[in-house]
């Protein structure tokens, strides 16, 4: 599915170890679509800009069409871990795979590490829009392990992305490539933010009211 639209409706992800790849789809139409899939071995990708090549296609036609189901958040590429994360030494030990579930409060990850790395986060809604993590992600650490908890805000899905490096002895600027990319799904809403936004709508409901005289 080379629309961009069109290829939120499709979750990629290496199981195995990276021998199996797996794919779900969940069209919204019934018209036939094509899947076309991009691949290139691991040790031809010198660079991120390394084009892939096509291996492979496949017709799909959907009978029934899931009446409300939510695409997933913008994403071109496999979800979950790369080699890079792994030569970096960490290893999520928490979640099975890539799909992150939480059903409200706070969701924690955690990852060990092999050594001291450098770690930057970022998180994007259905939308494909920069989520402000001030108050929505934590991160602590220990001497063998990274404690990650993550109060969603709002109910959905949303794309969490991790780049990093092992931690270099001389400070300075670095470029940080990515190592993970994850699908957290948000099942229940109690974040902060929508309690400031029920208070605000139910104080606009009181002034409103009217009183018989």
């Amino acid at each position: 599915m080379e629309s961009e639209e069109l290829n939120k409706w499709v979750f990629c992800c290496l199981k195995e170890g990276g021998a199996v790849v797996s794919f779900f789809m969940s069209p919204p139409t019934t018209a036939p679509l094509v899947l076309r899939i991009l691949a290139q071995p691991e040790d031809a990708l010198e660079t991120d800009e390394t084009p892939l090549e096509h291996v492979a296609s496949f017709l799909i036609l959907c009978t029934k069409p899931r009446k409300y189901f939510v695409p997933y958040p913008p994403h071109d590429g496999v979800w979950g871990a790369n080699p890079r994360m792994y030569q970096c030494g960490l290893d999520l030990v928490s979640e099975p795979g890539p799909a992150l579930i939480s059903w409200g409060g706070r969701k924690h990850l955690t990852f060990e590490k092999a050594f001291d790395v450098l770690l930057m986060f970022q998180l994007f809604d259905k939308e494909g829009h920069n989520v402000d993590l001030k108050g929505v992600l934590k991160k602590d650490e220990t001497e063998d392990e990274i404690h990650v908890s993550i109060v969603p805000p709002g109910m959905g899905f949303f794309k969490l992305m991790l780049f990093g490096i092992p931690r270099p002895e001389a400070r300075g600027r670095w470029r940080l490539p990515l190592l993970a990319v994850y699908l957290l799904e948000s099942k229940l809403d109690i974040s902060p933010y929508s309690k400031r936004e029920h208070t605000s709508k139910k104080k606009e409901r009181i002034k409103l009211k009217v009183r018989a005289r």
